[in-house]
């Protein structure tokens, strides 16, 4: 598919992060697959199928980026000017999603926390998800694996 330039940025941007782990780039990674429903020339998603991972969905637009985690969607998103302008932050985000273990806690279906934590134990982000009334009972707790090592 050749794809509109915006979109060839983002995926330039995923494949950025990806040669700084050692990763294979987007297109030839054979851990993502394209949604058939969602590949456009000005838009497409690839999905995360990596045995014992966290459910992710990258989607890149011509006018956004933006990455589904686990229940949660647009858990990340960036204009194309927030990209422009915070372009070391977006990639550090995206380093910290694939190179993090992820804790997951949930607390029925209108609550979701994620936890990121580096090979030290350090929380270095962590996002709540609230979807209407909740009750913080019956919790559960779920861990992953980072993605990808940050030292392969």
């Amino acid at each position: 598919m050749d794809y509109e330039k915006t979109v060839k940025n983002k995926i330039d941007i995923i494949n950025s992060v990806f040669e700084s782990i050692n990763v294979p780039e987007l297109l030839s990674n054979q851990d993502f697959i394209v949604d058939n429903n969602f590949h456009f020339e000005h838009c497409v998603k690839f999905i995360l199928r990596k045995p014992n991972a966290i459910n992710l969905e990258l989607v890149l637009i011509s006018d956004a980026l933006q990455i589904n985690i686990d229940r949660t969607m647009e858990t990340f998103e960036w204009s194309n000017s927030q990209i422009s302008k915070d372009i070391i932050d977006v990639k550090n985000l995206i380093k910290i999603l694939f190179t993090s273990r992820i804790k997951v806690e949930y607390c029925g279906s209108n609550y979701t926390k994620l936890y990121f934590i580096d090979k030290y134990d350090n929380y270095l982000k962590t996002l709540k998800y609230i979807k209407g009334l909740y009750f913080k009972i019956g919790c559960e707790i779920k861990e992953y694996e980072p993605i990808y090592s940050s030292n392969r």
